[in-house]
């Protein structure tokens, strides 16, 4: 019976850049994206700023996401 399986849904993946001269993420359209906790945790963030490379975590709302850290 399969009543109960549900099916994968493969989930869009976001980037988003660090723009280091005004400490702001942005969206590959340029947006500056201010509600930045919405898509990722302060601590993915913070990990992020700290080691200053380009990762993928899963966002809060359970899609991957690409935190690109550009020189």
């Amino acid at each position: 019976m399969l009543n109960n399986v549900t099916t994968f849904k493969p989930r869009k993946n976001l980037v988003l850049y660090y723009d280091s001269e005004l400490n702001v993420m942005r969206d590959m359209n340029e947006y500056i994206i201010f509600n930045i906790f919405g898509r990722v945790t302060p601590n993915q963030l913070y990990l992020f700023k700290k080691n200053k490379k380009t990762i993928v975590v899963m966002g809060v709302q359970g899609n991957p996401v690409t935190l690109l850290w550009v020189d």
